[in-house]
């Protein structure tokens, strides 16, 4: 019995990691496509990709003021094409990337649940 426990909880265990990865590698080959689309990459090199998480706390006027400021930004196009929101509940992954003077800043890109496109990012 207690083997059958053990077995069925490191399956588990192996099976909420593997997904959890999947997600993580979908969420930063979103980016990875929108950044190469929008970002001049002689501004922006080496990301490195943190772990995606979920968050019901960002608003649509919030949405608004991250897209009108990331329109100002040096090295990103002005003329975005973002996903429109399609559920209360973001999917966001902060990435750290280096700009051409060496220095290091973080982004944070919110997606749908499907993780397939950007709503906004900071």
């Amino acid at each position: 019995m207690k083997k059958n426990v053990f077995t069925s909880t490191s399956a588990a265990i192996v099976l909420a990691i593997t997904f959890s990865c999947g997600k993580d590698y979908k969420a930063g080959s979103t980016v990875k496509s929108f950044v190469r689309d929008n970002f001049d990459e002689r501004v922006f090199t080496d990301t490195d990709y943190r772990s995606l998480d979920s968050t019901a706390c960002v608003t649509d006027s919030m949405i608004e003021v991250m897209r009108k400021n990331a329109g100002k930004m040096r090295g990103v196009s002005k003329s975005i094409h973002y996903a429109n929101r399609k559920e209360k509940v973001l999917y966001y992954i902060p990435v750290r990337m280096e700009t051409d003077g060496k220095e290091k800043v973080t982004h944070t890109f919110y997606m749908n649940r499907d993780l397939s496109e950007i709503v906004a990012f900071r």
